[in-house]
């Protein structure tokens, strides 16, 4: 094998073996892709859409302010109205309240 006629084999190459400072360095190992001090508790996903009062305070506005911004840039279609408001903040009328979706920039 490796003489010129026949390709060498690819798992022929021997990988690098760490040191045990390089290992110590490493990251805290994960098991199952979650950290080991998140195990056994379920993490609560953001809502898609938050409420005038949540996403207010996500954004440092009262929400009063936020209502008024809604209405100030709303489009109306027949029973619905949709916001589109700076910084990638969407806002969607459901009835008597208003919903919004944060952008990515938010946490």
């Amino acid at each position: 094998m490796g003489n010129g006629c026949y390709p060498q084999r690819l798992n022929s190459r021997r990988r690098p073996q760490l040191s045990d400072n390089q290992i110590s360095d490493m990251d805290t190992p994960t098991v199952g892709g979650a950290r080991p001090d998140t195990l056994g508790r379920t993490a609560q996903p953001k809502p898609a859409l938050q409420t005038t009062a949540g996403a207010a305070k996500t954004l440092g506005v009262r929400p009063a302010t936020l209502r008024a911004r809604c209405r100030a840039a709303a489009t109306y279609a027949g029973p619905y109205a949709v916001a589109l408001l700076e910084g990638r903040v969407v806002a969607f009328k459901f009835g008597p309240r208003w919903r919004l979706r944060l952008g990515l920039a938010f946490p």
